[in-house]
């Protein structure tokens, strides 16, 4: 009978005894997995009963502080997330269906972490639920990788897709505010005329103020109130800076400042790119000595200012002017000086008209002159103003030239509603000015304007 006993005692002791050893064999080998084990209670809120100690690694927490609050869970749950969570562990609870989602939760240290969560519902021997088991995996690496690679293809499509350099700079930050969640964006431009940063693109609250210093050092810039400035570099030349803020903005790692630099260095192209077609238009539409617009833009603009001004019913001037004895300069002082001379008459010219008025070469000593909203009064009061502003000397190598212009006028409408018309009745005009020495006339009927 003793002996019976002493035989069960030993063999119940053994069997704890495995049990214990599986139980701790189980432990390690949970512990050891890359990943978060987990049981939880079937609430709405996923109570945790069970969480492995990969737990504090991932987030942050200890695991007695993930265990001891109901609710703690959801409060980790990234805003944007929170209630698509939510609302599948409910589902979940009530249907026993697979969990599987991918989510954000906020670390102990503001990080976001990416996991990939799967659990299913453990029932007992008569299948009533008990609990959820499942585990968190990390995935923060491969979201962030998925991030960065859309951020560059769709900076890639807004670049592809843009005629202007305002709505590139819109669209790419845009596309990378969107892609990381930050907040703002902001495009600075470099001003080459003036050397100063201009901001013509902004998505969001306006960012922070590291563009100027990012600048100045040819450098990304990082600070503490989550603001991040790269500048955009066309190999050592600074084009301009991309600007973002965030809240979670933390200090790029290598990775994420590698993308951005690619994204500014594909803007920095662009740029490039745009400036140089559009220094070929402005060649093929301006005069190269003198910078104003050439015969083919006069004529486009005149064009444009007559559909205007038949929608308004407003009239408008268009006049030709030419430089008397202009050929005596060439012939005794040379070409150079008289395409400085050119140039300086092309400075004052423009600073004798209004605004919104066109002053252009039209080829030679010809100049034209596109007045808008004038009638015939008002025409001879601006043309006053433009010979006025020639009437001081003009120092040329040394030599003090004295400028006589003849200037032609057509009106529209009472000269002519069409481009060609206009232009050809002025040139008209212009020619008797310049036969009668009255220095300016109009078409019709041969009336001057005497100074």
């Amino acid at each position: 009978m003793q002996v019976r006993f002493l035989d069960r005692l030993l063999r119940r002791n053994s069997a704890e005894v495995r049990l214990r050893a599986a139980e701790a064999k189980y432990r390690t080998l949970v512990e050891q997995l890359p990943l978060v084990t987990y049981i939880d209670a079937l609430t709405a809120s996923a109570t945790s009963l069970y969480a492995s100690p990969q737990v504090e690694s991932l987030l942050g927490y200890t695991v007695d502080e993930w265990l001891d609050e109901p609710e703690f869970v959801p409060k980790l749950l990234h805003p944007d997330d929170g209630g698509r969570v939510l609302a599948l562990v409910e589902h979940c609870n009530e249907t026993a269906d697979l969990f599987r989602a991918e989510y954000r939760l906020i670390a102990r240290d503001g990080r976001t972490v990416w996991v990939q969560d799967e659990s299913l519902v453990v029932v007992d021997e008569d299948g009533r639920p008990l609990f959820t088991q499942g585990y968190l995996l990390d995935i923060t690496a491969r979201k962030e990788s998925e991030q960065r690679l859309g951020a560059e293809h769709a900076v890639a499509r807004a670049v592809a897709d843009s005629t202007t350099l305002d709505e590139a700079g819109l669209k790419i930050v845009r596309a990378v505010r969107d892609a990381f969640g930050w907040e703002a964006g902001e495009v600075w431009l470099l001003d080459r005329e003036q050397g100063l940063l201009a901001s013509p693109s902004s998505e969001g609250e306006r960012a922070g103020g590291l563009a100027e210093l990012s600048r100045a050092r040819r450098e990304p810039i990082w600070d503490e109130n989550g603001v991040y400035a790269v500048p955009v570099m066309l190999g050592s030349t600074v084009l301009g800076v991309l600007e973002f803020t965030g809240g979670r903005l933390r200090k790029p790692g290598p990775d994420l400042a590698g993308t951005l630099g690619v994204i500014a260095s594909q803007f920095a192209q662009f740029i490039e790119r745009k400036r140089g077609e559009e220094a070929l238009r402005h060649q093929a539409l301006h005069d190269a000595l003198t910078g104003l617009p050439n015969r083919t833009l006069f004529h486009d603009r005149v064009s444009q200012a007559l559909e205007r001004a038949r929608r308004d019913e407003r009239p408008l001037a268009v006049l030709v002017m030419d430089l008397d004895s202009f050929k005596d300069v060439n012939d005794t002082l040379g070409h150079q000086c008289g395409d400085a001379l050119l140039q300086q008459v092309a400075a004052r010219l423009q600073g004798g008209v209004r605004a919104g008025d066109t002053v252009a070469r039209l080829g030679g000593d010809e100049f034209g002159f596109l007045l808008a909203n004038v009638d015939r009064s008002g025409t001879a009061i601006l043309v006053e103003r433009i010979q006025d502003s020639l009437a001081s000397p003009f120092m040329v190598d040394n030599s003090l030239l004295q400028v006589v212009a003849s200037v032609g006028v057509a009106l529209c409408p009472e000269h002519g509603e069409d481009v060609d018309q206009l232009i050809q009745h002025a040139d008209v005009a212009m020619y008797a000015a310049k036969r009668t020495g009255t220095g300016c006339a109009f078409y019709d009927d041969g009336a001057t304007l005497r100074r």
